[in-house]
């Protein structure tokens, strides 16, 4: 899988961006949460870019940075080479959407991160709604699912 957004530029998996956190500061975060050590070999999975929202639960980083660590990404567009097939293109039409994403800074590197939260589809949330109270409302903008707005190349 290979996902970006755009905001003023592509952001890439493993870069540095702007998001806004809960108190409304815009801090810099990675994009991809550093997972936790496990078991007595020391071993690490992959970093997390992103997430199934119906998920978050079952694993703790991600329940817990949902519970008190939501962010907003924001975004004017998106690439997702997901899966097999071609790769398409989102563009909000000069709007800036909010895409919801968890943070939490790993105690092993101390650099604050986030993973984006998807479900069937990548969703536009309302910003306010999903910061104050996680709520995952969609705005009026929903991609992945709807073929008529993607731009297939």
């Amino acid at each position: 899988m290979r996902t970006r957004f755009t905001l003023a530029g592509d952001v890439e998996p493993g870069q540095v961006t702007r998001v806004v956190d809960m108190d409304g500061a815009e801090p810099l975060m990675r994009w991809g949460l550093l997972r936790r050590w496990t078991g007595h070999g020391g071993k690490r999975g992959p970093m997390i870019y992103t997430a199934l929202a119906a998920e978050t639960g079952a694993m703790p980083l991600l329940r817990e940075a949902r519970a008190k660590h939501r962010c907003a990404v924001l975004a004017d567009g998106i690439y997702d080479r997901a899966g097999v097939g071609k790769p398409f293109v989102w563009r909000g039409a000069g709007r800036i959407v909010t895409l919801p994403g968890v943070w939490a800074t790993s105690r092993d590197d101390g650099q604050p991160s986030f993973a984006l939260l998807e479900g069937p589809a990548f969703i536009a949330v309302d910003r306010a709604a999903w910061l104050a109270h996680g709520a995952l409302v969609a705005d009026a903008v929903e991609w992945r699912t709807n073929l008529a707005q993607r731009e297939l190349f």
